[in-house]
């Protein structure tokens, strides 16, 4: 495992675990709960990948369209 790996890992597990000492002031009652931030936001990553993949056909042209 590279340097910067082990950087990335070390601040995931760092607010990982900070999660446990901050108070939220949550607006709904599951946006409170242990790693919630972590989890919607591997989420959300994943949706705009795949639906960006997804769009890609449709957006595509041909390799000679602006000649």
């Amino acid at each position: 495992m590279t340097t910067p790996q082990k950087v990335l890992y070390g601040a995931c597990a760092f607010f990982l675990v900070s999660d446990v000492f901050i108070h939220k002031h949550a607006h709904f009652g599951w946006d409170g709960w242990f790693g919630f931030s972590a989890v919607y936001g591997v989420i959300s990553c994943l949706v705009l990948v795949f639906g960006a993949k997804s769009l890609l056909p449709l957006l595509k042209r041909e390799e000679d369209y602006y000649d």
